[in-house]
C-alpha cells in the first residue's frame, strides 16, 4: 500500500469518526434545546450537597486514592407542590453550597423529572460531542496535511 493511500485512509478514518461524533453532538444539542424550549423554569434551593464515592472507579480508587463525585439535592415548588431533584458532578462543590438558589427546568406534567439549569449539566453531552467531533475532524486533516 502506498504512503499516500495510508495517509488518506488515516484521515478518512478520523473524518468518519469525527462526523459520527458530530452527529451525536448535534442530536444531543437538538434534544436539550427542544427540552428547554418546552420546559417551565423556576427557582429552587440547594438543600444538600454531599460527597459520594464514585463506585464506577471503586477498585482503582482503592489503589490510587479516592475518586468521588458530588451530589446536589434541590427543592422547588411547582403546581402547588414541593419537589426535589438530584444532580451529580465532580464540579458541583465549586459552584454551589447549601442554601444557594438554583435555576430548575421542568415539564409541568412531570415536575419530579426536572433538571438543574446549570450550564455543563444541561449542555455537557452536546458540548462534549461537538468539541470531540471537531478534534477528530481537525486531527484527521492535520495528519493529512502534515504528512501528505
Amino acid at each position: 500500500m502506498g504512503r499516500d493511500l495510508e495517509i488518506w485512509m488515516g484521515a478518512g478514518v478520523f473524518t468518519v469518526v469525527g462526523l459520527l461524533i458530530l452527529l451525536y453532538g448535534i442530536v444531543e444539542w437538538r434534544q436539550t434545546w427542544s427540552w428547554l424550549r418546552d420546559a417551565e423554569q423556576t427557582t429552587g434551593t440547594v438543600v444538600r450537597l454531599e460527597e459520594r464515592s464514585n463506585l464506577t472507579y471503586h477498585d482503582a480508587a482503592e489503589e490510587h486514592g479516592q475518586s468521588s463525585t458530588w451530589v446536589l439535592d434541590a427543592e422547588f415548588e411547582a403546581n402547588g407542590e414541593r419537589y426535589e431533584i438530584r444532580a451529580g458532578s465532580m464540579l458541583l462543590r465549586w459552584f454551589f453550597k447549601v442554601g444557594d438558589e438554583v435555576r430548575i427546568h421542568y415539564y409541568p406534567d412531570a415536575p419530579g423529572e426536572g433538571r438543574l439549569g446549570f450550564g455543563f449539566l444541561l449542555w455537557g453531552p452536546a458540548g462534549f460531542g461537538l468539541l470531540l467531533a471537531f478534534m477528530f475532524l481537525g486531527g484527521g486533516w492535520l495528519i493529512f496535511y502534515s504528512f501528505g
